[in-house]
């Protein structure tokens, strides 16, 4: 028997396969009408959210400054010469009035002991004119002078006089010149490398310093304070007892051990910067801060009030780089506010204003969620502003 091959029209295979699809789809949506809305539900994407609730926190400011030394004094010669000695090891610790320099001082020693002949030679002519005076005033009694001669005797012992002051003035003038070919150091502190060498030329207050000696066992940081958290800086040390303390850290990151106090403020602002220099002082007993070198440091000022803290992915920014945050409203619906975050406090942002006591803020679960969409809780892990539940 021979047996045939039929061929089903394409058209009715079309059809025949619409068909079972479409028997497909209706037994597919049976069961999800027949689990209501406790299906639709276990559907949603899960988010973590934070129940806002507004607190009061330091108000921490953050700083960048450089270390100073709070005493410098620059070694200048005081008078013109040739650097004959250099009495000091570069890098050693220096005391007050410990010599430095030694400039040849035979130019100023033949100017000290002129100066001294000159004294010498004043007092004998006032004495000499004082002996004149009396011997005049007593023979004026018998008529042996006139009393124009005493008067000139007289006017010349005044003018014997002042002759010997001037050259008291004079002497004085030139022992202080000679002393300063002695160059010593006017502080106690480390002093560092020499610009010149013996033999070398130096003049009269120069502009080139010899060499530098700084006091380093206490150090002043000069940080770049924001002007618009002065009046807050104002604030605190009006209602402070002591002096308000200032922690750094090294641009290493490393924590410096010791406090600062604050010690001024300047009086006007940076217009380029729109800050004003805070000066504080730090102990330096181990020689950790060096002059020029940068750190960062923290000042409390008061308080924050009515904040609300929220992890760093919380909060996300639009194109302009303007804060903002996802919300769940009570009918699930995923909303945005904008916010404005007012810097970080223990890793986690401050948000000054936008929000609201009560709000969900998505904290987790942001990629799986757009505006308008519907979400739902993780029930399984809430959070509340400041920390987890």
């Amino acid at each position: 028997m021979n047996q045939r091959k039929f061929q089903v029209p394409s058209l009715l295979k079309g059809a025949g396969l619409a068909t079972v699809l479409l028997m497909l789809t209706a037994c597919s949506d049976a069961p999800q009408e027949a689990g209501g809305a406790g299906a639709m539900q276990k559907q949603l994407p899960k988010v973590t959210v934070l129940t806002v609730e507004p607190q009061s926190i330091p108000n921490i400011v953050s700083l960048t400054g450089r270390v100073e030394a709070s005493v410098v004094a620059e070694i200048r010669p005081q008078v013109t010469g040739i650097i004959q000695q250099k009495h000091f090891t570069e890098g050693a610790m220096v005391e007050v009035g410990q010599s430095l320099y030694q400039i040849d001082s035979d130019s100023y020693q033949a100017e000290y002991d002129s100066a001294v002949a000159e004294v010498n030679r004043a007092k004998s002519v006032l004495k000499n004119a004082g002996l004149i005076t009396q011997r005049n005033k007593k023979v004026v009694k018998i008529n042996a002078i006139s009393e124009q001669e005493v008067d000139n005797s007289i006017a010349a012992e005044r003018e014997a006089r002042a002759s010997l002051i001037a050259s008291e003035a004079a002497l004085k003038s030139a022992k202080i010149r000679l002393d300063r070919t002695l160059i010593v150091s006017p502080i106690a502190g480390k002093i560092g490398r020499s610009f010149i060498t013996q033999g070398a030329l130096v003049s009269e207050n120069q502009a080139t310093a010899l060499a530098r000696v700084q006091t380093l066992s206490s150090m002043y940081v000069d940080f770049a304070m924001p002007a618009h958290e002065m009046s807050a800086l104002k604030e605190a040390v009006a209602n402070a007892s002591e002096a308000l303390s200032v922690d750094i850290s090294t641009d290493s990151g490393r924590a410096y051990p010791h406090s600062g106090s604050i010690r001024f403020s300047e009086f006007m602002v940076d217009r380029a910067t729109d800050s004003v220099v805070l000066r504080a002082e730090f102990p330096n007993p181990d020689l950790d801060l060096l002059p020029g070198q940068f750190v960062r440091g923290t000042l409390s000022v008061g308080e924050k009030r009515d904040v609300t803290l929220l992890p760093a992915g919380a909060v996300i920014r639009g194109p302009k780089g303007d804060a903002m945050v996802m919300v769940l409203g009570e009918d699930q619906t995923v909303g945005i506010k904008p916010v404005v975050e007012s810097g970080l406090y223990q890793d986690q942002w401050v948000i000054s204003s936008g929000l609201t006591a009560g709000d969900q803020v998505i904290v987790k679960g942001l990629q799986f969620i757009r505006p308008g969409a519907k979400a739902a809780i993780d029930e399984t892990s809430t959070e509340t502003a400041g920390g987890t539940q």
